[in-house]
């Protein structure tokens, strides 16, 4: 006999009108069955998190979202993205959320991850981030429930800051356009949520554009393009490009010391900003070859398990401060 009160929330029935929306809709056999199988594997990933103990409701959230996610998408690629526990991209300078990311799933994977060993200070300020976005006092857990300050999108482009359009995470749903039954239509919305609500992808881009152009940044921009599509090899369209770039100039990535690829970006397009940055020179344990960092890093490391991105290789790696006097004296024998 199941113990569960008929009061409290099942991701199972919140599940089961998007199983019957697969089988009845107008669609091929192949999409009808990668859709299918997609919901059933994502009910399993859910039954493993019930079976550990999260509440249920934080499930029927991940369940919503993940059923949204999927009613949208055609191919394999982006099944298989959706299905398993998204991980937000690490840049040196914090996390990035991933297209299809969950901030409630991702909650449940930094609540498994501490219970195996300690967090470090960005993984653990990334946790609490997802603890707050789940658990505000909110109406319900819908996912789309924060929509966009019109008045505030409409303010003049002299009043807008790159900071009101820094994205925290990607959003995203499946919105019945026209029809009934076999006949419904749908049209995929995907937004970013920045300090002015959530923006369409579309409109964001537009907003962020303008103003770059209002500050006469076009070329640093440009830049950015450039530099993710050469560092950045999990981009694989030129939008995946453009987005990226576009997230990394509203967050001034490049004017942010601590930033993983400050060095290398300035030395590239910006050299005389280095001219009064504070590098240290380091020898890192995996390529034993010696390379400069910035004194922000340096500090960071130690909240890094005394680790530092390697100059040359990129890989996290110990590392020890080198003696420029030494480094000289190498190169000129």
């Amino acid at each position: 006999m199941n113990n569960k009160s008929l009061e409290e929330p099942d991701f199972t029935v919140v599940m089961i009108p998007y199983f019957a929306e697969v089988i009845a809709a107008d669609i091929s056999d192949s999409i009808r069955m990668l859709r299918f199988d997609a919901m059933k594997r994502v009910q399993s990933y859910l039954s493993h998190y019930e079976k550990l103990g999260y509440m249920p409701k934080l499930l029927c959230a991940i369940a919503e979202k993940k059923c949204e996610y999927i009613m949208a998408v055609t191919t394999k690629a982006d099944v298989e993205q959706i299905v398993k526990p998204s991980c937000p991209h690490y840049t040196g300078n914090g996390f990035i959320s991933g297209r299809f990311s969950v901030p409630e799933e991702e909650m449940i994977c930094w609540s498994e991850t501490s219970l195996k060993a300690p967090l470090n200070s960005e993984a653990c300020k990334r946790y609490l981030d997802s603890l707050s976005r789940c658990f505000l006092k909110r109406a319900s857990f819908c996912p789309f429930e924060r929509s966009c300050d019109m008045s505030l999108t409409q303010k003049p482009i002299e009043e807008l800051k790159f900071s009101d359009l820094r994205v925290h995470y990607g959003t995203g749903r499946s919105i019945h356009v026209s029809g009934t039954g076999r006949d419904k239509k749908f049209r995929y919305r995907y937004g970013a949520m920045t300090d002015l609500g959530d923006l369409e992808i579309s409109e964001w881009k537009s907003l962020l554009n303008a103003l770059i152009e209002h500050h006469g940044e076009q070329e640093i921009q440009q830049q950015l393009r450039q530099w993710s599509e050469a560092e950045c090899p999990w981009l694989h369209s030129n939008d995946d490009v453009e987005e990226y770039a576009l997230r990394l100039h509203a967050a001034r990535i490049f004017d942010n010391p601590a930033w993983a690829g400050y060095i290398p970006f300035n030395r590239q397009y910006r050299p005389n900003v280095l001219e009064t940055t504070k590098r240290v020179w380091i020898r890192t344990a995996c390529c034993q070859e010696a390379g400069q960092v910035t004194k922000e890093q340096l500090d960071k490391a130690v909240c890094m398990d005394n680790k530092i991105r390697c100059p040359h290789c990129g890989r996290y790696s110990d590392f020890h401060i080198c003696n420029p006097e030494n480094i000289q004296n190498e190169e000129e024998t």
